[in-house]
């Protein structure tokens, strides 16, 4: 008879072994001094037989921002099982666990990269983030003019605290991106050997931008850049082009929010390929509805009925009371009403209610397709309060 538990870095070796099996990797000191790390920030299930370690899921703690409220979120990641455990609903019981004990806990939100998008629906993940994969001739990168700062180049040690603060006042970071904690910049950046850094500092000595990148003879690589104003842009532009004699070609992967950079290039012939990236889904309704950032306007109130196989917290009927000044409050309610086109309701699944309340589609979208129903009336009146631009996430776990 299997048991699921909660495990710590005392199982980091059993831990290690089976992510090497599952994802074929090869075994390094480095690559287990890093799991530690994420282990240590993290709550860790594992599934064993006969005290065996069958299957494993890591959830990391994180925060977010989105657009100014700040949600705890749960990075779901390390889900593998050993071969011979596969098909016995070892990771569907550890999964049905993470998710009880984090709504129980009020966390609003957790992410993960899917190996299977299908696969992770059935635990009312949806796709919530996209990216853009650009990749362009040297010869064709944008010449611009020089720019009155200084761009240094510098290792992690002296980056750390200008890209904090630079990624952190970009808006670009406050749709559903990371509030990244400084474990987290040492984890994902810092301890990659092979990336390199450059800050800009105008004039009065202020660092505006920096860039994290690889550099090769055949590509350079633009691992992520930030930057506050036009001048530090320019000043990034001018550095990567700089490069032009010494890689044949320049890449850049970043979040797609729905506009394409490559009408900047002086001609359009960037290859830009658009693709599905992350999941996501709301974990606990009402802690996300408590802080949810609704627009200004009169107060209204909502019927929203939502199905959630995994939560049983979030299964049923609501009334969604949103203020004048935007502050949302959830009640339960005893019955729903007995029409899905009775006014004011709206009902959908919790993937569908992720993609509505995120900002990856609108309301009208959704209803269009299929993928929530309700009173349109109250669809279309509900899009002029939540947001409805994409979210964004410059990171991967």
């Amino acid at each position: 008879m299997g048991e699921l538990k909660k495990i710590g870095v005392d199982e980091l070796e059993n831990v290690f072994d089976l992510a090497l099996y599952a994802f074929n990797a090869a075994g390094t000191e480095k690559r287990k001094e890093r799991l530690n790390i994420l282990m240590t920030h993290s709550d860790n299930y594992g599934y064993f037989e006969n005290d065996l370690l069958a299957s494993q899921v890591l959830a990391t703690k994180f925060q977010v921002n989105f657009y100014g409220a700040v949600y705890g979120m749960a990075g779901i990641g390390y889900v593998a099982s050993y071969p011979e455990y596969r098909g016995i609903g070892s990771i569907s019981k550890i999964m049905s666990a993470l998710l009880k004990e984090l709504a129980q806990k009020n966390v609003p939100l957790a992410y993960l990269a899917p190996f299977s998008y299908p696969f992770y629906r059935q635990y009312g993940f949806e796709q919530l983030f996209e990216q853009a994969e650009y990749t362009i001739a040297a010869a064709d990168w944008p010449s611009v003019r020089k720019q009155p700062g200084q761009l240094v180049r510098v290792d992690f040690t002296h980056a750390e605290e200008a890209m904090q603060i630079i990624y952190k006042s970009m808006p670009e970071n406050q749709r559903g991106g990371l509030i990244r904690a400084a474990w987290w910049w040492s984890y994902a950046y810092g301890s990659q050997e092979v990336n390199q850094f450059a800050l800009y500092k105008n004039e009065l000595g202020e660092c505006t931008g920096y860039l994290i990148y690889q550099s090769t003879r055949e590509c350079f690589s633009i691992k992520e850049w930030g930057y506050l104003n036009q001048e530090s842009f320019y000043a990034l532009v001018g550095f990567i082009g700089s490069h032009a004699g010494s890689s044949m070609k320049f890449s850049l992967t970043t979040s797609f929010g729905g506009s394409n950079l490559a009408y900047l290039m002086p001609s359009p012939v960037a290859e830009v390929v658009v693709k599905p990236y992350m999941m996501g889904r709301i974990v606990s309704v009402e802690a996300f509805i408590q802080a949810y950032p609704f627009r200004k306007g009169l107060a209204e109130e909502y019927e929203l009925v939502i199905e959630d196989a995994y939560v049983a917290s979030n299964q049923g009927s609501w009334l969604l009371h949103i203020s004048a000044d935007g502050v949302g409050k959830l009640s339960k309610t005893s019955t729903a009403t007995t029409s899905f086109k009775d006014k004011g309701k709206i009902s959908g699944t919790i993937q569908h209610m992720t993609q509505f309340f995120m900002g990856y589609k609108k309301p009208s979208e959704l209803y269009f397709f299929g993928k929530i129903f309700g009173d349109v009336t109250a669809i279309e009146a509900i899009e002029e309060r939540i947001v409805t631009d994409r979210p964004l996430l410059e990171d991967y776990f």
